[in-house]
């Protein structure tokens, strides 16, 4: 595993140095996913945020709604749930943005079963 993140850190490194910022967020992406496959949650919230800021910088709404979503899970998973939902909903926003009302109405749902009292 760690030589994942020491691969996925080194593609983050070179495509930052080219200037490639596009290859920068999804190696950031990447990275993120890695992290979090190790147990290494908080750190993976933190690569998927940069994630976002370059998928920001690009005004990619479809792919800032994706990592959105990716970071709202793992939000989920450290039992975070108000910026869980804060996520979702930012990421129907940005899915709004890029006409994938699909994808919107799903993070949506997703962010209102966050409001619902768990079931017994």
């Amino acid at each position: 595993m760690e030589e994942a993140i020491e691969a996925h850190a080194r593609a983050r490194d070179l495509y930052g140095e080219v200037g490639d910022h596009r290859g920068e967020a999804k190696a950031w992406l990447g990275l993120g996913e890695v992290l979090r496959d190790a147990g290494r949650v908080e750190d993976a919230i933190e690569a998927f945020s940069r994630s976002l800021e370059n998928f920001r910088g690009l005004e990619d709404w479809y792919r800032q709604g994706q990592v959105l979503q990716i970071l709202a899970g793992a939000h989920e998973e450290v039992h975070r749930t108000a910026d869980a939902r804060l996520a979702y909903l930012r990421a129907a926003d940005a899915f709004a943005r890029a006409h994938a009302s699909d994808e919107a109405d799903r993070v949506r749902t997703r962010a209102a079963a966050l409001d619902e009292p768990p079931t017994r």
